[in-house]
């Protein structure tokens, strides 16, 4: 079949370029969007993975640290902090440490 036969001219053939041009930049716009997402994913994926190892590492430390509890706090000079209040402080030392707070907001 002839485009003579079909009755297309030359506007209908320039607007249907005209529409695949268009249509060919959407299509490469598109897919230049899913390689940028793919490889953010793919960096996301390997930061979370980094995460987790790391995570993990630290919770096996931590487990290990904190199995017996009651064990290292007896240890002289290994008392955590937050376990202070639990073991024990002499009227003394509370009392030392108020004043050098004290003195250290003024």
């Amino acid at each position: 079949m002839l485009v003579v036969e079909t009755e297309y001219g030359a506007k209908i053939i320039a607007d249907g370029k005209k529409l695949l041009i268009r249509t060919r930049g959407e299509f490469n716009l598109n897919q230049t969007e899913d390689t940028e997402t793919s490889e953010l994913y793919n960096l996301f994926n390997s930061a979370k993975a980094t995460l987790n190892t790391i995570y993990s590492t630290h919770r096996k430390k931590a487990r290990v640290v904190f199995l017996n509890g009651e064990v290292i706090l007896r240890r002289p000079g290994c008392i955590p902090w937050q376990y202070q209040r639990k073991v024990g402080e002499s009227q003394d030392a509370a009392k030392a440490k108020n004043d050098a707070m004290a003195k250290m907001k003024k």
